[in-house]
């Protein structure tokens, strides 16, 4: 940044500054004057000719009105001429000095005025740059001296003097006050360019956000790699996530939401570890700034919960005697048991390209054969839904789902109806089924679906029935 002249060297830096500059304060105070302006000078000129009996040379006033006009008509036509008309309407009111009545004007009022006019330059002053001013400064102590000497008939050395001194001081404080704008502009260009940046320096899943007193809540600023996080859900926007989240975690007793608003006022750094059914996660928080505090939740490590949760050999085999036992009273239970035996394989992580598709046509045509029950599976274009996933898991799945739907159809002519969706993340199964609270029942005590959805949805089935499956499932150990 230039020291004397107070711009900044860089050409992008000094723009963006004077558009800031041009939008928070330049353009909401010159609208303000105008319509001042404009309202005292017509109401001066009114006044003169309805009101008083001695002529108070309102000419002036009409040159004034007459120069808002042009003013507003040059602002309208292009918003960077706004900084000149300033300059013009803070110089041209210089000219007030010469507009009284001396035989109809007291000395009070002769102070009251000057001193009105004197702060209504100032705050011109600041909202200009500085050399312009610096200017300013110097056309008006000059006017001032000028008109003075020429209304007094006298030159006053002293008022001379003080006003040089005067405006020596305005002049430092007008440098140091612009100064301390473009610092403040510079440090929260930084901060910008940092949040923008921490992408880059993390390289980790994080949600970087402040307290806002205004709405008593918690504000995103900015997020990376959001879906890593638990609760995450793609048709919610990041702030519904980012709440949802917090409110879902727990520390001391309390939700992550609870404890940060209570700990506010203070510098938090810590660590915390949540765990559902399907993960486990390494959390970092901490607080960063000084002015305005900030909040960096970081995804430190992520970790599929597989081995502290497959269910040992023996007591599989335990849970497929069980059902061996049981009395089979339909055909599609025998095939049912092909699928439990297929939990031998759960422990093969194996990981491949699956189209749902033809997998839930490859389904729908054996259980029609079994049952009778026409399955209608709905959906765009067959290329689109392709998973990654386990390729054994999911077959599991999808006999333990079918099952379920087929015991709880109603009516089996009615047929069952399956949508898919394609989403960020993953591609949603809708199901339409008439006895839903049955099937959600059956659903939610089936064993095998407990076991296995963990791994190959994104998150639980809702009250919809709506079943979200990842597009690409991640490994046991994620490298974040």
């Amino acid at each position: 940044m230039n020291k004397f002249l107070l711009t900044f060297k860089d050409s992008k830096i000094e723009k963006d500054y004077q558009e800031n500059k041009l939008n928070t304060l330049q353009k909401p105070i010159f609208y303000w004057l105008l319509v001042m302006s404009f309202t005292l000078n017509l109401l001066k000129v009114i006044l003169d000719y309805t009101y008083y009996t001695v002529n108070n040379q309102s000419w002036m006033n009409v040159g004034f009105v007459i120069l808002v006009i042009l003013e507003l008509f040059l602002a309208c036509y292009k918003k960077q001429y706004i900084k000149y008309a300033l300059i013009i309407s803070n110089l041209s009111a210089g000219l007030l000095q010469i507009n009284f009545d001396e035989s109809n004007t007291f000395p009070q009022e002769y102070y009251s005025y000057g001193s009105y006019y004197a702060m209504l330059s100032v705050v011109v002053y600041f909202m200009t740059d500085f050399p312009y001013s610096v200017f300013q400064v110097f056309i008006h102590l000059s006017m001032k001296i000028f008109f003075t000497t020429i209304k007094s008939h006298r030159i006053d050395m002293l008022g001379i003097i003080l006003g040089l001194i005067t405006n020596v001081f305005l002049v430092l404080t007008l440098y140091i006050c612009d100064w301390n704008s473009r610092r403040q502009f510079l440090l929260n260009l930084r901060e910008v360019r940092w949040e923008e940046s921490l992408p880059f320096i993390i390289k980790k899943p994080f949600y970087l956000f402040t307290y806002k007193d205004k709405n008593m809540s918690f504000q995103v600023n900015r997020a990376y790699n959001q879906d890593f996080f638990p609760y995450y859900n793609q048709e919610d926007c990041c702030g519904c996530n980012f709440r949802q989240f917090l409110r879902k975690c727990k520390v001391e007793n309390n939700n992550l939401e609870i404890y940060l608003f209570d700990k506010r006022n203070e510098k938090l750094d810590f660590d915390l570890v949540y765990q559902n059914k399907t993960h486990k996660f390494d959390i970092r928080v901490c607080a960063i700034g000084l002015d305005q505090i900030n909040y960096l939740i970081i995804l430190e490590k992520l970790k599929l919960l597989t081995t502290s949760y497959i269910p040992k050999q023996t007591n599989l085999r335990q849970k497929i005697f069980q059902i061996k036992k049981t009395q089979i009273k339909y055909q599609h239970q025998k095939h049912f048991l092909l699928g439990v035996f297929s939990m031998f394989l759960y422990n093969n992580k194996e990981i491949t390209s699956i189209n749902l598709v033809d997998v839930l046509q490859k389904f729908s045509s054996r259980y029609f054969i079994i049952s009778k029950s026409k399955i209608h599976i709905v959906y765009s274009d067959r290329s689109i839904y392709q998973l990654i996933t386990y390729k054994h898991q999911l077959i599991i799945y999808l006999i333990q789902l079918f099952d379920c739907l087929i015991n709880n159809q109603a009516d089996p002519h009615s047929g069952i109806k399956l949508l898919l969706n394609q989403g960020l993340y993953a591609i949603r199964l809708k199901i339409y089924l008439t006895n839903r609270l049955k099937f959600q029942e059956q659903y939610k005590d089936n064993f095998f679906i407990q076991e296995i959805e963990r791994n190959i949805l994104s998150e639980e089935i809702d009250e919809r029935l709506e079943i979200s499956f990842l597009k690409k499932v991640r490994s046991a150990e994620t490298s974040i």
